[in-house]
């Protein structure tokens, strides 16, 4: 999938994910030019127990105040894998753990 283009004015200019005991897999997508007025230019992710894995997805261009590719409080990242790639924007994640790192990852 594609996600171009999208504004928020609020978090999540893509996508905005809130909830408890939230298990989000995100794979084979790009995020291009997206913004938002506060946090998380492409995603947005929030909650508790909350697990996000990114595999073969492109970030690009997408900005916010703060995490113009993805902005996580709290969560666990699963996991990064297979050629996922972020560009032209920052990644910033709060309160976060990392659980592994796979094939590659851009930045």
């Amino acid at each position: 999938s594609t996600f171009q283009g999208n504004t928020s004015d609020r978090e999540g200019g893509a996508i905005y994910i809130s909830g408890t005991d939230v298990n989000v897999d995100l794979s084979a997508s790009q995020f291009i030019s997206n913004s938002t007025q506060n946090s998380g230019g492409a995603v947005y992710l929030s909650g508790t127990a909350t697990t996000f894995t990114v595999d073969d997805v492109f970030f690009q261009s997408n900005q916010a105040k703060s995490g113009g590719a993805i902005f996580a409080v709290p969560a666990t990242l699963e996991r990064v894998t297979r050629d996922t790639a972020i560009t032209g924007g920052n990644l910033l994640v709060v309160h976060l753990s990392l659980n592994r790192f796979g094939d590659r990852l851009v930045l």
